[in-house]
Order: structure tokens, then sequence, then C-alpha cells
């Protein structure tokens, strides 16, 4: 099996961080906040063994699944 190299541009880290700042302190849940953050990471580090394990779509609905795709987006 063959292992690819993710690469994640600042700007979706940059995503994440306000995605999950907002969250923590605004919403004021900081358990959600790590756990969101728990799954950006899991997701984009299976990325390393299956590059293609997420279908690219344009998603309008939810602004976590926007960073999900955008973050998939820049790692290629």
């Amino acid at each position: 099996m063959h292992n690819y190299k993710v690469i994640t541009l600042p700007m979706a880290e940059d995503d994440i961080q306000d995605q999950t700042d907002y969250i923590a302190f605004d919403l004021k849940s900081p358990e959600t906040a790590i756990n969101m953050a728990r799954g950006f990471r899991k997701t984009i580090n299976n990325l390393s063994i299956f590059p293609q394990s997420h279908e690219m779509r344009n998603w309008k609905n939810s602004a976590s699944e926007r960073l999900i795709i955008k973050t998939i987006k820049y790692t290629f």
C-alpha cells in the first residue's frame, strides 16, 4: 500500500482554527470544538492512505462540510 503526502495549506488551517475557536468560545462548547478538530485531523490524516476517499462536491449547507471539502481540495 502506498502512502501519500498530504499538505494542508495555511488557509485551510486557518479555517479549522476559526471554526473551532467559534464553537469553543462564542458558543461555549469546548468539548464539541475539540471533537470537531479531531474529526478534521482524522479525515486529513486518512487522506494519506485513501486519497480518493472523499468525493469532491460543492457543499452549500454546512460550514463544517465546506471546510472539510476545502481542506481536502487544498491537500492534493
